[in-house]
C-alpha cells in the first residue's frame, strides 16, 4: 500500500520517527531511515546551530527531517538557518507561532508539518499553508495538549484536511496501531515512544530499563517537571511522562514549586544523576509495548507487520479466484514474499566494511543488479571505517547510490537533495583518482543529470574507466528495482 508518506519520501513503511529533542539525534534518524521509515532529528532549546549541522552531517547518507519548536525559534532563529542549509526532506515546526516559518520553509522547496490537537487548530494550520498535519492525541508522550484522544482527533482532522496529508500521533507503538490509523485514512504514523529504547537513540541505559518496565497506566499528563526544570516551555503545553514520587509530591502545587529554588536545584541534580524517582522521563501510553532493548530495525519491522495484519483480516470479497487472499506485500517471480523494510526488497548486505577495491567492485555489481540501496550500505560501511582524508569520498559515493534509490521510487525531492550532496562531497577530490575512482568522470556524469528520473537511465562506473559518455538514457541501463 502506497500513501503520500511512502511516495513523497521513498520509504517502505509509512512511519515517521517523531523528532524527540534529547532522544532523536542524527544517529537515530539515520538508522530509522535505513530501516525503511523516515528519521527525524529533534532540535530543542539547548541545541546550537552548530549541533544542528553536526546531526545533519551524521544523517546525510539518507533522507531525514528536522523537528523544531516554534517558541524556541523566537529567540534562536539560527536553528532554522542551520536546518534549512543542511538539506532535509521535511521540516516540522510546532508549539508556538509556526505560521511565520511557512513561507521560509517553502522558499527552500520543502514541506512543512505542524502538530494539531483539535479540528480548529487543523483549520488554522491549513489557512497558514502548512503541508502536513500531525494529529497528536492526548495519549502521546512528551509535550502537547491534553485535548482529545488520538482516534477521535484523527477523524475530526481528516474531515477538514481535504487533500492535505494527515499523520496520526499518540500511543501508536506497533503494527496494530498503524493498521488502525491507516484504515481511518491517515497517510502514516508519527511515532515517538516506540523508538525510545532503540540502541541508536540518546536515551540513557537507566531510562531504557525504566521504560521497559512501565505500562501505559504509569504515565501522567503534567507540568510539574517543566516547572521544576525551569524549562521555559509555554504553560499551554504540558507533557506526558512516567509518574514518579517527585510528581506526586508537587502536583497541584506548581505555583509553589515555581518559586522554590531549593527544590529546583534538587531536581537539577537528580536529572544529572539520572535519578528517575525524581527526574522526568517522557513517554506516551504506548510505553507498555516497549522492550528495554531494541533497535531501529526491529521497531520498523514491527510496524511493517501492519500489512500482515491487514492480509489476515481480508474478507472473501477480497480474495483471488482461487480463494487466496489478495496480497499487498511485494513478491518475487515465484510468488515468495519479499522482506519488509528494505528499499531493494531484499535482505540487507553485511555491515562489515570491505577493503576499498572490494567495496567498490561489490557496490558496482549491486548497482548493475538494480540494488542501489544495498550498494549504499556497502559504501556507507566503508565510509565509517575510512581515514579522515577519505571520508568525504565514500560519503559522496554512498549518497549517489541513495539518490538513485529515491529516483527509482519516484521521490524526486529526495533524489535531488542526495545528488547535490554527493556532488558536494565528491567535488573535493576533483582531479584525482583515489582507489582508482574516476572522480572527474563521476562529476561529469552527475552534471549530465537534468532531472531526477535521469538517475535511473544510465549506469555510472564507480571505479576504473570513465562512466559512459552517453547522455542519460543511453545504452547502459539499470534493471527494474524489485520491491
Amino acid at each position: 500500500m502506497q500513501t503520500w508518506l511512502t511516495q513523497r519520501f521513498g520509504v517502505r513503511v509509512p512511519v515517521v520517527c517523531a523528532p524527540m529533542a534529547g532522544v532523536a539525534s542524527g544517529r537515530l534518524a539515520t538508522a530509522v531511515s535505513a530501516a525503511g521509515a523516515l528519521g527525524m532529528v529533534g532540535v530543542g532549546a539547548r541545541h546550537s546551530p552548530e549541533w544542528v549541522t553536526r546531526q545533519a552531517a551524521e544523517a546525510a547518507t539518507g533522507v531525514f527531517g528536522f523537528g523544531l519548536q516554534a517558541w524556541v525559534l523566537e529567540s534562536r532563529p539560527q536553528q532554522m538557518d542551520a536546518a534549512l542549509e543542511a538539506g532535509p526532506a521535511l521540516v516540522s515546526v510546532s508549539y508556538g507561532n509556526y505560521a511565520r516559518w511557512v513561507e521560509r520553509v517553502h522558499a527552500a522547496g520543502l514541506p512543512l508539518a505542524t502538530t494539531v490537537a483539535t479540528a480548529d487548530e487543523a483549520r488554522a494550520a491549513l489557512a497558514a499553508g502548512v503541508d502536513v498535519l500531525v494529529a497528536r492525541g492526548r495519549e502521546g508522550g512528551g509535550h502537547g495538549r491534553d485535548a482529545m484522544g488520538t482516534l477521535p482527533l484523527l477523524q475530526d482532522v481528516l474531515d477538514v484536511a481535504g487533500d492535505v496529508p494527515v499523520l496520526a500521533a499518540g500511543a501508536i507503538a506497533g503494527a496494530r496501531g498503524l493498521a488502525a490509523v491507516l484504515a481511518a485514512g491517515a497517510a502514516g504514523a508519527w511515532a515517538g515512544t516506540a523508538f525510545l529504547t532503540c540502541e541508536e537513540s540518546d536515551t540513557p541505559a537507566a531510562a531504557r530499563v525504566r521504560l521497559g518496565q512501565a505500562s501505559g497506566a504509569d504515565t501522567v499528563y503534567t507540568r510539574v517537571f517543566d516547572v521544576a526544570a525551569r524549562s521555559g516551555w509555554p504553560a499551554e503545553f504540558g507533557e506526558r511522562a512516567l509518574r514518579n514520587g517527585f510528581h506526586d509530591e508537587w502536583v497541584g502545587r506548581e505555583d509553589e514549586l515555581a518559586i522554590n529554588d531549593g527544590v529546583a536545584e534538587r531536581y537539577r541534580r537528580a536529572s544529572a544523576a539520572l535519578d528517575y524517582d525524581v527526574a522526568c522521563l517522557d513517554a506516551g501510553q504506548g510505553v507498555g509495548l516497549l522492550k528495554a532493548e531494541a533497535s531501529a530495525v526491529s521497531v520498523v519491522a514491527e510496524f511493517a507487520r501492519w500489512e500482515t495484519l491487514q492480509e489476515g483480516s481480508v474478507r472473501r470479497r477480497d480474495r483471488t479466484p482461487e480463494g487466496r487472499p489478495q496480497q499487498s506485500r511485494p513478491r518475487d517471480a515465484l510468488g515468495r514474499p519479499l522482506p519488509y523494510g528494505h528499499p531493494d526488497g531484499v535482505e540487507p548486505v553485511s555491515e562489515e566494511p570491505l577493503p576499498p577495491p572490494e567495496a567498490l567492485a561489490f557496490a558496482q555489481t549491486l548497482l548493475g543488479q538494480g540494488r542501489a540501496f544495498s550498494a549504499h550500505e556497502v559504501l556507507e560501511a566503508a565510509w565509517k571505517a575510512a581515514p579522515a582524508q577519505e571520508r568525504d569520498l565514500w560519503k559522496g559515493l554512498a549518497q549517489l547510490c541513495v539518490a538513485i534509490t529515491h529516483a527509482h521510487r519516484g521521490n524526486q525531492a529526495g533524489a535531488t537533495t542526495l545528488l547535490q550532496r554527493a556532488q558536494q562531497h565528491l567535488g573535493g577530490y576533483a582531479g584525482s583518482r583515489p582507489h582508482a575512482v574516476d572522480v572527474d568522470g563521476l562529476l561529469a556524469w552527475c552534471g549530465r543529470i537534468r532531472e531526477p528520473r535521469d538517475l535511473t537511465a544510465s549506469l555510472p562506473r564507480l571505479q576504473g574507466e570513465r562512466p559512459s559518455e552517453e547522455a542519460p538514457g543511453g545504452p547502459a541501463r539499470y534493471p527494474e528495482v524489485g520491491g
